[in-house]
């Protein structure tokens, strides 16, 4: 599994802020969540 960088982290914390809506569109896992799902970052 490839982590973003401390640089890649700032820009993706600065672009999706706290309480940013999220979907689950696509979960490369063997036991994925269900598809679609709706969320707010922390």
């Amino acid at each position: 599994m490839n982590f973003p960088n401390n640089e890649e982290l700032e820009k993706l914390r600065a672009k999706y802020p706290k309480g940013t809506k999220i979907r689950l569109i696509h979960m490369n896992d063997p036991r994925p969540f269900l598809l679609e799902r709706l969320g707010r970052l922390l």
